[in-house]
């Protein structure tokens, strides 16, 4: 993969820039990875790698059962509780919270009271397809609560927060037998795995120090 800048006329690899570590370090931040995904495994050794480069890094739960892991999400806000408040003396951090969100098995992702939807509620879709299609939308749902619930303890602080997913999903989008990673072979599949939620939300404090900041019209 190439990275083509528009400010920049020479084409560079991806791995010939500075990683993120490095620019918040040069920008005196500390940086905090805070993950409820695997640190060991052939999915996750690089990702290890990246977060034992941040200024501290903190997993929850088994720290190696992968994808079938249940530990939930909100694991990581009461891990996040105490950091913010230990760290609120530096003037700046970086915390990147790395949530299992909606990754296959969606049954996995959430806690029995988000439970909300049942194969009852999709009716209309093969049978086959009924349960996938709840414990995915339940899995959205949890995740929902639990961006928010991160979004709760900046609120009160000069604070950005930047949400966006790995990947999207192909969620019955291309064969009536397939729920999983967008496949790249396949045009309609790749399409919905590369389609993905983004969200930026600015604290009060922020906006308030920073207005133009805020001012799309111009970007």
């Amino acid at each position: 993969m190439d990275i083509v800048l528009k400010w920049q006329e020479k084409i560079k690899k991806w791995y010939e820039y500075t990683l993120l570590p490095d620019v918040l370090h040069q920008a005196n931040y500390r940086s905090h990875w805070i993950s409820n995904q695997a640190n060991v495994g052939v999915n996750n050794n690089v990702t290890r790698l990246l977060a034992e480069s941040f200024d501290d890094n903190h997993f929850c739960g088994n720290q190696m059962t992968g994808d079938f892991r249940t530990s939930y999400d909100q694991e990581l806000c009461n891990i996040l509780k105490p950091l913010i408040k230990q760290y609120d003396k530096n003037q700046h951090n970086f915390y990147l919270v790395h949530l299992m969100g909606s990754h296959f098995k969606f049954e996995c992702r959430f806690p029995d009271n988000f439970k909300r939807f049942t194969p009852k509620d999709y009716l209309n879709k093969p049978s086959n397809q009924r349960q996938t299609l709840a414990a995915y939308d339940n899995s959205v749902l949890y995740n929902d609560s639990v961006v928010y619930e991160i979004i709760q303890l900046f609120k009160d602080k000069e604070a950005v927060i930047i949400y966006l997913s790995d990947h999207g999903l192909d969620i019955y989008q291309s064969s009536g037998d397939y729920a999983a990673h967008g496949k790249p072979n396949n045009p309609v599949s790749a399409k919905y795995g590369s389609e993905i939620p983004f969200l930026i939300f600015a604290s009060e404090q922020y906006k308030e120090r920073f207005p133009s900041q805020m001012d799309l019209r111009h970007k």
